[in-house]
């Protein structure tokens, strides 16, 4: 979902987007081109655009806690291609490294999957 937002003491407009990914990677494959065209689109262009969500997806091997995990799979290679594609940037953050963890006692594993894109114009 996005909307541009205006306010009140400001002349320029900015888009918001708000994401709640699928936790199928072919699935999130659309949204990461629907991204990178949208980052193209007049409505966004010469504005400044934020994408805010949960991307169910891990953007650096080191934004997961799994030792196996510390490699570039094909769903991380695929969300830092579509960063690549476009103007976005992940915004710098402080905080927890992780903000998704599976509840396992057994086997715990957490990622960070939330995150804030934008684009500053």
């Amino acid at each position: 979902m996005s909307c541009e937002v205006t306010l009140p003491s400001h002349q320029s407009a900015f888009v918001v987007s708000f994401v709640y990914a699928s936790n199928c990677e072919i699935e999130r494959r659309s949204l990461w081109e629907d991204m990178t065209t949208f980052s193209s689109d007049q409505r966004v262009v010469n504005k400044a655009w934020t994408i805010l969500g949960d991307f169910n997806q891990a953007l650096n091997p080191e934004y997961h806690s799994i030792i196996d995990s510390q490699r570039i799979n094909r769903g991380t290679h695929d969300f830092k291609s579509c960063l690549l594609d476009s103007p976005l940037v992940d915004l710098t953050y402080k905080g927890s490294t992780y903000t998704w963890w599976n509840m396992s006692e057994s086997n715990p594993g957490a990622k960070k999957i939330d995150r804030v894109l934008v684009i500053v114009n």
